[in-house]
């Protein structure tokens, strides 16, 4: 079944790309969106201990515009959490970044130059001791 989803996804793609327009004056909107959740159990003999859950969510639109035929500028978004936790220990990053970029098509390829700015936050919470960063 995962095979199945992963090449519908690249098919998708593949004749998307096909139809689309390079031309001066368009607008390019895309971006993608993740959740992911996991859960870890471990089984020994007929013992089942339940070990760390963690949630990740993250959304990035890209919006741009052809400044000419064939080369696009603009800007994305990247907006995600993520958690863990293990037993009382607790872990969470969250962080906010803009994205400028330029793109040039080269037939239905492209090379992209883009550079991040914004900041993330970590907070750890180990037996009882909690510990913030931001960067």
């Amino acid at each position: 079944m995962k095979k199945l989803f992963g090449i519908l996804c690249v098919t998708l793609c593949i004749s998307t790309a096909g139809y689309s327009q390079f031309t001066k004056g368009k607008i390019l909107a895309g971006g993608s969106f993740n959740v992911d959740l996991n859960t870890n159990k471990y089984k020994n003999g007929g013992t089942t201990t339940k070990g760390a859950n963690s949630t990740s969510i993250g959304f990035y639109p890209q919006i741009g515009y052809f400044f000419m035929d064939n080369f696009a500028a603009g800007a994305g978004l990247s907006l995600g959490t993520s958690s863990s936790k293990s037993g009382s220990n607790k872990y969470t990053y969250t962080s906010t970044y803009f994205s400028p970029f330029a793109r040039y098509y080269f037939g239905n390829i492209y090379g992209q130059a883009a550079f991040d700015i914004g900041s993330s936050k970590a907070k750890n919470e180990i037996n009882g001791t909690t510990t913030k960063t931001t960067i």
